[in-house]
């Protein structure tokens, strides 16, 4: 297709046309400048000899523009013929590659945040131990200031169990935060270790139960046990709320307000919480 300098062609694009349409403008036309937009973005490519010698979105310049563009759903160009200036473009912009090998990398970098962002979160539990790092790939993270809070006491060395302690919080609120950091790419988790629950807790909790349920407390804990499918000589920290809730379940309704209670305080004091 051969235009006047001064015209333009127009048209629509989505995410597998794309490149095509790139590698198109780049290689048929001597120079020009592509135009693409979407919604109220707007980014500009110019084009010389078939290398892309410029690039800019927002406040993205140069190589980083083609990877975000390679994100976009679908959009409108316009591309006009001619040469441009040296001062069409600030100089951050430059590129001076061509289309085929600045695609290329955008591809393998776009497959390479996918994948990232497509890895399954971990499991955590209380005995898990989170460290702070910022990685590639994710879903956005709001970081208001209870998740500051949190991201204060992660040490790379304290389990999740005691910064719930430290903060004051349930485990399971902990828990839900650092999923949400972790999906987002700004926790990870080292191999998860088996932490064995404080000594004399099993003891501890019978007897809240006899407490609470009479002489039959300690056929009830041994029932949520069984139910739960704990083995009491080989309890972790990350199965303690697991337990606690099929202890509840066993409870006579009427006293499960004061298990909880007791439970609670129990695990404080343990240093659990």
């Amino acid at each position: 297709m051969n235009l006047p300098d001064s015209s333009s062609i127009k048209g629509d694009f989505d995410r597998e046309t794309l490149p095509t349409a790139l590698q198109y403008f780049a290689t048929t036309h001597p120079a020009g400048r592509l135009e693409l937009m979407r919604g109220a973005r707007r980014a500009t490519l110019y084009f010389k000899s078939g290398n892309l010698i410029a690039a800019e979105l927002d406040n993205r310049y140069g190589e980083d523009v083609i990877a975000q563009l390679l994100t976009w759903v679908n959009g409108q160009f316009e591309f006009y013929r001619g040469e441009m200036s040296e001062d069409s473009f600030p100089p951050a912009a430059r590129v001076q590659k061509s289309i085929s090998a600045v695609l290329l990398r955008a591809v393998v970098q776009q497959d390479a945040l996918e994948q990232a962002s497509n890895q399954p979160v971990p499991k955590i539990a209380g005995d898990s131990v989170p460290s702070l790092e910022i990685s590639e790939g994710g879903t956005a993270v709001q970081l208001d200031a209870g998740t500051w809070r949190l991201m204060s006491k992660i040490d790379g060395a304290r389990p999740v169990a005691q910064i719930a302690s430290a903060l004051g919080l349930p485990l399971e609120t902990v828990i839900a935060q650092l999923t949400t950091l972790a999906s987002g790419g700004v926790v990870r988790f080292a191999s998860q270790v088996t932490t064995p629950v404080p000594q004399g807790f099993m003891d501890a909790l019978y007897t809240t139960v006899i407490q609470i349920m009479g002489p039959l407390g300690d056929m009830l804990v041994d029932d949520a046990l069984s139910s739960a499918e704990l083995d009491s000589n080989a309890l972790n920290i990350s199965d303690l709320p697991k337990l606690i809730a099929a202890i509840e379940a066993e409870v006579a309704p009427e006293r499960r307000a004061k298990y909880r209670l007791s439970a609670a305080q129990l695990m404080e004091r343990f240093g659990l919480k």
